[in-house]
Order: structure tokens, then C-alpha cells, then sequence
């Protein structure tokens, strides 16, 4: 998770066998259910509507805007990093990854989908959120591309440590600035993105 002029950029790598993000990774199940289940762990409650995160196994689809799963998935998501630092209110700006094969035949629909609500009021685990979702990248799984230019100063010290330091990091310059290239998955990169 980053700060960026009052919005909060959240990384999530949208993965059939799990969700992960900067802080947190679960799996990516769903269960719903017409009515309060009797045990809460990891409930979320949107629209109305009742469901257990991280029961159950999601099936696959090549489409994931198919139905409201993977968005229910994503306000869990969103939900996880903003309690890691005491926040239930927040500008959110979303930066997705979809795989590599399909980024550039599903992204704007898979954007379209994760921003259908521009305000959200949701509760997950008995704490209620307000989130206003600004807008969503979208980029291949495995790959991102960070611009660096005048009105993103490059700060002191290694580019790669807050994401663990074991990325494969590749500086080339381009046009408009340096480009560096992580090869990583999408979610630990979230303290470096920049848009």
C-alpha cells in the first residue's frame, strides 16, 4: 500500500488459487449466503448480501468480471490493508494484475468491473468501511513497470528495499525518464508503484 496525494494505491494480484497484496494473502474462495451465517470469521457483508472469505475454492474462469466474486474479493482485500494501518475511510486507487495472456484483451473490462461503484459501504470482519474507488490499473501478473521522472524524485537508498530486496531489477532509460523493471509478482510491489 502507498500513499500518493491523499489516496491510498492498493496492489492486488487477483490469483485463481489466492488474493494477495502487499500485507496479506488469502485464498480465493467465496461462500454466500441469504442470511447472517452462524460463525463470522471473515465475513463480509455488501449490498445486502452475506460471504465467507476464503471458504471454498473459486472455479476457474477466463473471465473474472464474470460475476460479483472477484469484486467481493477485492473489497476483502482492500478491507485487509487499510486495517493494517487503522483506516476504515479512504480514496482508493486500485493497481490489478491479470495474467500475462490476457492484460491487454480484458484489462479495461476488468477495470471497468473493479470501479462499477465508485463509493462503497461495506463490513468485513464487524468493521465497517467507506471507500471511494478513484480508478484501477490494471497490468500483467509477474511484471511492472515503474516511471521515474522529475515529478517523481528518485529517493536515497536501494529502489528494491521496501519490496524485500529479492527482485531481479533492470534500469534502462527511456524517453521520458529512467523505467526501472521489477520482475515480481504484482503484490509486492505495491510500495512501488507510482501512477
Amino acid at each position: 500500500m502507498k500513499y500518493y496525494k491523499n489516496k491510498v494505491i492498493i496492489g492486488i494480484d487477483h490469483g485463481y488459487g489466492n488474493i494477495k497484496t502487499a500485507n496479506h494473502v488469502f485464498r480465493t474462495g467465496v461462500l454466500k449466503h441469504d442470511a447472517e451465517p452462524l460463525f463470522t470469521k471473515n465475513l463480509l457483508v455488501y449490498d445486502g448480501r452475506y460471504y465467507t472469505i476464503g471458504e471454498g475454492h473459486k472455479e476457474f474462469t477466463p473471465e473474472k468480471q464474470i460475476d460479483e466474486d472477484y469484486y467481493v474479493l477485492t473489497l476483502a482485500a482492500i478491507a485487509m490493508e487499510l486495517h493494517s494501518v487503522g483506516k476504515t475511510d479512504a480514496d482508493v486507487f486500485i493497481a490489478a494484475g491479470l495474467p500475462l495472456t490476457w492484460t491487454n484483451g480484458q484489462k479495461s473490462e476488468f477495470s471497468a468491473y473493479l470501479t462499477k461503484n465508485s463509493e462503497v459501504t461495506f463490513t468485513f470482519q464487524r468493521v465497517r468501511y467507506r471507500i471511494r474507488i478513484l480508478g484501477a490499473n490494471i497490468y500483467p501478473q509477474g511484471y511492472a513497470a515503474i516511471r521515474l521522472s522529475a515529478r517523481f524524485p528518485v529517493r536515497a537508498g536501494n529502489p528494491t528495499s521496501a519490496c524485500g530486496g529479492s527482485l531481479r531489477l533492470c534500469l534502462r532509460r527511456g524517453p521520458n525518464g529512467y523505467v526501472f523493471f521489477l520482475l515480481t509478482n504484482i503484490h509486492y510491489i505495491a510500495n512501488q508503484l507510482i501512477l
